[in-house]
């Protein structure tokens, strides 16, 4: 009897894909079906229809969640476990506040990463999600399991991995459970982190920033911009480079650090009265890319890197 596998992202692009003896038999996005782009929240529609034309709940051996913290329930309990179209803006009005008074932003920023830390930690709300999800699946709860994000985008590489050597398996992103990068190594069937870096360290969120200081749509219309770059002209924004040099770069360790308590204030206060080519950005992006990867392999030893 074939036995499925579920995999269910629930953040923005909500998606089932849907795993049958080691094959991928489904893969779809919400968006498909409730025509509401970027659909942010529990996939619904999709599951239903996997349930109908795929297999049944009770030939289902596993499903893994795409976030192994508490911070995605909490997402889905405080929209009322409704569906949204994610939409990011520059937060002008809280860039000012930041800019008129930054050691009040500075308190504020602490304050709300001290609540994020609160929810993290609460185990009432962890086995309320556990409950949810149990019924939202419609599947017992040891066959539900949490997976951390960037343990999920990692795995997406073993397709495109060879059998023999190790490998180096980098991963980069705006956020997800509270990192925004990772790099880890494959070796004998396992995949082991050697570096990681904070989401407030972010070079995802420094192309979503400044898309959204460009006028275009955050976490979105990131991939105009970028089709921009190779149009740009070094003399256009070597001086930008230079100072973005200084906003965020990878220690010798392959860490990346920042000098910023709140990039989308820097950015902003950067860009003002600047000529502004997405060169500067995608070009500091790509070196960085590469130093990140290959300094937290230091050391180590990996045939091919992903």
């Amino acid at each position: 009897m074939t036995k499925y596998h579920l995999g269910i992202s629930y953040g923005h692009n909500a998606t089932v894909a849907v795993v049958a003896d080691g094959a991928l038999v489904f893969c779809q996005s919400e968006e498909r079906l409730d025509r509401i782009k970027n659909t942010t929240g529990f996939p619904y529609e999709t599951l239903a229809y996997v349930y109908r034309s795929i297999c049944r709940p009770e030939e289902v051996a596993s499903c893994s969640l795409f976030l192994a913290r508490n911070l995605g329930y909490a997402m889905l309990k405080r929209s009322g476990f409704r569906k949204l179209r994610m939409v990011h803006k520059i937060d002008a009005a809280g860039i000012a506040a930041w800019e008129a008074d930054p050691a009040g932003g500075r308190a504020a920023h602490e304050a709300y990463a001290r609540s994020i830390a609160a929810v993290v930690a609460d185990s009432d709300l962890t086995a309320e999600g556990h409950v949810w999800f149990s019924r939202a699946t419609g599947l017992s709860g040891h066959r539900i399991f949490h997976v951390d994000h960037h343990v999920c985008h990692g795995y997406s590489t073993l397709p495109f991995i060879g059998p023999d050597g190790d490998q180096l398996v980098f991963t980069l992103d705006g956020e997800g459970d509270g990192l925004c990068a990772s790099v880890a190594v494959w070796r004998d069937g396992r995949l082991t982190r050697i570096s990681e870096t904070s989401e407030h360290r972010s070079l995802g969120k420094v192309y979503e920033i400044v898309t959204g200081l460009l006028g275009f749509k955050m976490m979105e219309h990131e991939y105009k911009v970028m089709g921009l770059a190779p149009y740009a002209k070094p003399e256009y924004y070597r001086d930008l480079t230079q100072r973005l040099e200084k906003l965020l770069w990878v220690d010798e360790a392959g860490t990346w650090r920042s000098s910023s308590d709140n990039l989308a204030a820097d950015l902003a206060a950067l860009c003002r009265y600047q000529r502004f080519d997405a060169g500067a950005r995608r070009r500091r992006g790509d070196v960085r890319l590469q130093a990140g990867a290959g300094r937290a392999d230091q050391g180590r030893v990996c045939d091919d890197a992903r």
